[in-house]
């Protein structure tokens, strides 16, 4: 039975199928058994603009098994709607849970419920004041740390700058004794494991390593959690509130708990807003109209940046958003359907993956004026061409939307403001690329940058 989708976006019963059956359209030209996999790991957002190209708003590519992809604001306001409905987001993300635990994305809808008391204490206004502190001392330890010239991969950089950052303002200002290198090289290990292709329980090398990792996290973890419940006046930071809020019954998170917590906090942001972050930069050097135009917004601010320094960014934030929708580090959110469901005249059955993905939704003429051209001013005042908020789908949306965007966004900011105000940055390597490892999120190619500092250095003071 045919349904028009806004009517199902206020009532979810009519997406109950009829009889029989009508699958979304296959994209041609996939190989016998393994479907569209080898271009869903080359390049997936050009296999996903080709199938909205040729098949429209629904339609599936099997990789090998099939995922239903759905592109337009209607069909994502119902993507959003439905989650934790009659879309399963655990599900989707379940490959993660061998990862990190049962945590905030991967978790299910009932723990999530029990989780969620803690993200607005987390990233609520108070804490946000410190972490604005704590991102303005890591990114000038950093720019001490480069010196007056050299060169730089961007990607090795931002991904060192962005976990001080993570490391302060969720485990304080000492978080470099208390974590120590075998942290981050445990969290490498566990990053790298990653993969939408492989099953997470092959006993294959890369899944050992993760093993090995996530229990060498634990124990660090779990060392610093039992530092804090000995000495709790001596701590404020997000370990420790995990340890000490309540939840809605009265109980409170064991040690383990807190720490899967924590590091879900910390896989969720670091390494997407790295790559976020390194294309910023890149973005912006092969564009010197609009380096030269944010030379002359940032050359004013201060030496530290506070949430009224913001307000005389637009441009900054600006080339954050466009950056967002053209280089994505979150591609694409998955879903599992856990009934069967109807989508436009299709059916989708019980136990398929459901995507949005940036790269037929970010690239659709209906709502951005020439939509490969880098343009930031779109999401100017004047033009907004990004007020539907459903248009873009970087930080997820409804009740499942990142919390933690806004500390996202300020840490780019902060980033790109100070790098481009302290230097002149010369794109060495031309014309670099998005890869990919294994369909895992997309990053750029090694890309490296000369730079030669063109102020006096701010030594930071270290923060209590």
């Amino acid at each position: 039975m045919k349904y028009n989708l806004s009517d199902s976006l206020e009532n979810p019963s009519s997406l109950k199928s009829g009889d029989p059956m009508q699958l979304p359209p296959v994209l041609k030209g996939g190989w016998p058994i393994i479907g569209h996999l080898p271009e869903f790991m080359h390049d997936k957002g050009a296999l996903f603009y080709k199938g909205y190209q040729e098949l429209g708003n629904v339609f599936t590519v099997n990789i090998p098994k099939p995922i239903v992809v759905v592109t337009g604001s209607e069909y994502h306001q119902w993507f959003y709607n439905e989650t934790d409905k009659s879309l399963n987001i655990a599900k989707g993300y379940e490959i993660l849970k061998y990862t990190i635990g049962e945590v905030f994305l991967t978790a299910s809808k009932e723990q999530y419920k029990k989780q969620r008391i803690f993200l607005p204490i987390i990233f609520g206004r108070e804490r946000n004041l410190g972490y604005l502190n704590a991102m303005n001392y890591e990114v000038d330890v950093w720019l001490d740390r480069l010196g007056e010239s050299g060169e730089m991969d961007i990607m090795d950089e931002m991904r060192l700058v962005t976990r001080s950052i993570a490391g302060h303002a969720f485990a304080g200002a000492n978080f470099r004794d208390e974590l120590g290198s075998e942290f981050w090289e445990a969290y490498s290990d566990i990053a790298k494991s990653v993969s939408i292709i492989l099953p997470p329980d092959w006993p294959l090398p890369r899944y050992k390593r993760r093993d090995r990792a996530r229990a060498k996290i634990r124990s660090i973890l779990g060392r610093l959690c039992q530092q804090r419940r000995q000495a709790p006046e001596a701590y404020d930071d997000v370990i420790s509130l995990l340890l000490n809020t309540p939840l809605d019954d009265g109980t409170y998170l064991d040690d383990q708990k807190a720490a899967d917590l924590w590091l879900g906090l910390i896989f969720a942001g670091n390494d997407t807003t790295a790559r976020q972050a390194a294309w910023c930069v890149l973005l912006t050097l092969q564009h010197p109209n609009i380096l030269a135009r944010l030379q002359t917004e940032v050359e004013v601010l201060n030496d530290s940046i506070d949430a009224m320094s913001f307000r005389s960014l637009p441009l900054t934030f600006q080339v954050i958003d466009e950056t967002v929708r053209l280089k994505p580090s979150a591609d694409m959110l998955l879903r599992v359907t856990e009934q069967e469901v109807q989508v436009g005249d299709y059916q989708i059955p019980a136990g398929w993956r459901v995507v949005i993905a940036a790269g037929s939704s970010h690239y659709l003429e209906s709502k951005f004026s020439n939509p490969p051209l880098f343009d930031p001013d779109r999401f100017s005042k004047e033009r907004s061409e990004g007020k539907d908020q459903y248009a873009i789908m970087g930080f997820g949306g409804g009740g499942r939307k990142c919390p933690g965007m806004n500390f996202a966004k300020s840490e780019m900011a902060i980033i790109l403001a100070k790098l481009l105000r302290n230097y002149d940055l010369t794109l060495l390597t031309p014309n670099p690329k998005t890869i990919s490892v294994l369909g895992g999120a997309p990053r750029p190619s090694p890309t490296r940058i000369s730079y030669q500092r063109k102020r006096s250095p701010v030594h930071p003071m270290q923060l209590n």
